[in-house]
């Protein structure tokens, strides 16, 4: 890729198709909830767990610094607590437990039983967002500029690849650290919900890893200029995952079996997201248009992810005296709930300010209503570059 590639001018229409196809990818991991444990679902959280949360979280960083660069910092950091901060506390105070209801009234009690009525499930990623934004905010607004120029340039000094193995081991350590306490201080009927606190810390390195990218253009070449250590990095750890997987935990012991098949998420958890964030935002960076559908469900990507969870719980729920094929179940949640919640909200949501605000975190905007604000939105205006506020 060019290093013209990396020069940032207007939107980006990349980086947001991109975090929201990594959001609707929670369609494809939750759709197994419930369901029976086969290796394909396995195999699929496994994937996900390997790059989808954690380029989420490094292009939500990266897209924090850009508009920080071109906005006042105080009108990001307010309209990110509405956007965010209401979602979160509407799905954890009035999505959530309606999932656990569901759940209870129809799973294994033995699966349910850790289940709280309060369980963030699916919406942790907002509070970590909301854990992010208050220290991305006043790193921008009270770090002293030089010294960012500085660790950059030592940054660009160490290369790609150190820097990504750094920024692994420093996963590693706070998932680590995120495991432990749970296990050792906390009652073993909150680990289901306090076990998704490995994820917040854990991912906290490849938030502020895109934020930095999104600062600096001279850090974004040095780092997203090479595909081969990320590349080699991934196929490795296919490798031995589908050697565990496919020959080695078959015939092992159960014990030592879950023991290393533990680890080896946690590993996998740490380790790949730095080499696959690379990629992903190589191909990010080079994507300047998107296709009308692509567009649209961008636009509905946020809706689709706070209502998926809780209907694909109640088909699920609703499926299980059937009997169905797993997968056949599986493959019909998925479409059905990616359908429904595609048609909410183009048919409901978007058109109340209510439901926009709880769901997406929308402040009704006055100007919608007026005809010629529409007109003076639809017509085209020039494209300004924007320039990095820091280069280095």
């Amino acid at each position: 890729m060019a290093q013209g590639g990396f020069i940032v001018r207007g939107r980006i229409e990349g980086l947001n198709a991109w975090r929201a196809m990594l959001m609707l990818g929670g369609l494809l991991v939750h759709g197994s909830v419930l369901a029976d444990d086969l290796a394909l679902f396995d195999g699929i959280e496994l994937v996900s767990g390997a790059f989808r949360m954690g380029a989420f979280f490094a292009i939500s960083g990266m897209l924090a610094a850009l508009v920080m660069t071109r906005r006042r910092p105080i009108d990001w950091f307010g309209k990110q607590s509405v956007r965010i901060g209401v979602p979160a506390l509407f799905g954890v105070l009035v999505l959530c437990p309606i999932i656990s209801l569901i759940m209870r009234s129809g799973a294994d009690p033995a699966y349910v039983a850790g289940i709280a009525l309060l369980d963030w499930h699916h919406l942790w990623f907002l509070f970590a967002l909301l854990a992010y934004q208050p220290i991305v905010y006043w790193l921008f607004t009270r770090f002293d500029r030089r010294r960012f120029v500085r660790l950059v340039q030592r940054l660009r000094a160490e290369g790609q690849v150190r820097v990504l193995v750094a920024i692994g081991a420093v996963s590693l350590i706070l998932i680590g650290v995120a495991l432990t306490a749970t296990f050792e201080l906390a009652p073993q009927r909150y680990w289901p919900m306090l076990l998704q606190l490995r994820l917040i810390l854990g991912y906290t390195p490849l938030y502020f890893f895109g934020f930095a990218l999104g600062l600096s253009r001279a850090f974004r070449v040095a780092m997203l200029s090479g595909a081969t250590a990320p590349i080699i990095t991934l196929v490795v750890a296919a490798i031995g995952g589908l050697l565990w997987y496919q020959v080695l935990e078959p015939g092992a012991d159960p014990r030592i079996a879950s023991h290393w098949g533990g680890t080896l998420r946690w590993v996998i958890e740490a380790v790949c997201p730095p080499a696959a964030i690379v990629l992903i935002l190589r191909s990010a960076m080079s994507i300047r248009n998107v296709r009308p559908v692509v567009d649209r469900l961008c636009a509905a990507s946020f809706t689709i992810y706070m209502l998926h969870y809780p209907i694909l719980i109640a088909i699920n729920v609703a499926a299980a005296p059937l009997d169905w094929s797993p997968y056949l179940q599986y493959a019909g949640a998925v479409t059905v709930t990616a359908i429904l919640c595609y048609a909410l909200h183009f048919g409901v949501v978007e058109r109340s300010p209510l439901l926009s605000l709880f769901l997406n975190g929308r402040l009704p905007d006055p100007r919608r209503a007026s005809p010629a604000a529409s007109r003076r939105r639809a017509a085209p205006r020039p494209s300004r570059r924007a320039p990095d506020r820091i280069r280095s």
